[in-house]
């Protein structure tokens, strides 16, 4: 099959998106080593068909797009909305138990371990604004295992949110949130980390 030359520049946005995913997998996973393990990657899969399915949701096929979204899930374990964004160099290390919302955006080099959850407190929570329901995850920002980002809140650049951690404010760019801490407006003016049981650290 000929491509038309109205084609070739989505082919090649297409091509180099792949060659970027692929170069993050094998930049922070070092069982990635080479380009062919990570075209195993299920993380590297997760992406690609969400991207896929982005399109198509875009393109008013919401049903053909949710049923790319199950087949994304079924395959590697990533559950993640076709209306959700997702930059490029976004990488998924493992990804098994990861879920992203429908209005979450994730911003190039967005990093996630397992058991992820970018989601919303609720369509009964005054938190809600507007159609935005789910968390903006800035550039460069890692979500390690198990933590809960939730409700229309911002992680700022450069962040890393511990293990299990719960976040439900908004958190400046290159903060640091220790493994079990739960992340909350005390007041609308103060930002809290509130250790949890097994807290083995503090937010710097």
């Amino acid at each position: 099959m000929f491509i038309s030359d109205s084609d070739r520049p989505r082919w090649r946005r297409l091509v180099q998106r792949l060659r970027t995913d692929l170069e993050v997998a094998r930049r922070k996973d070092p069982a990635s080593a080479t380009a062919r393990l990570a075209l195993l990657h299920p993380g590297v899969h997760a992406v690609v068909l969400h991207r896929a399915a982005h399109r198509l949701h875009r393109r008013g096929l919401v049903v053909t797009a949710r049923l790319l979204a199950y087949l994304c899930r079924v395959l590697t374990g990533v559950d993640i909305h076709p209306g959700a964004v997702v930059g490029e160099g976004v990488f998924i290390d493992h990804g098994c138990g990861v879920v992203i919302g429908e209005t979450a955006v994730l911003e190039s080099e967005v990093m996630l371990y397992h058991n992820v959850t970018i989601g919303s407190v609720g369509w009964w929570n005054p938190k809600v604004v507007g159609d935005r329901r789910h968390p903006v995850i800035c550039r460069g920002s890692v979500l390690c295992t198990g933590s809960l980002i939730l409700g229309p809140v911002t992680v700022g650049a450069d962040c890393v949110i511990g293990a299990n951690a719960i976040v439900l404010a908004d958190v400046p760019p290159n903060t640091r949130i220790a493994p079990g801490q739960l992340w909350q407006a005390e007041r609308p003016s103060r930002l809290v980390a509130i250790p949890g049981p097994n807290a083995s650290g503090r937010t710097e």
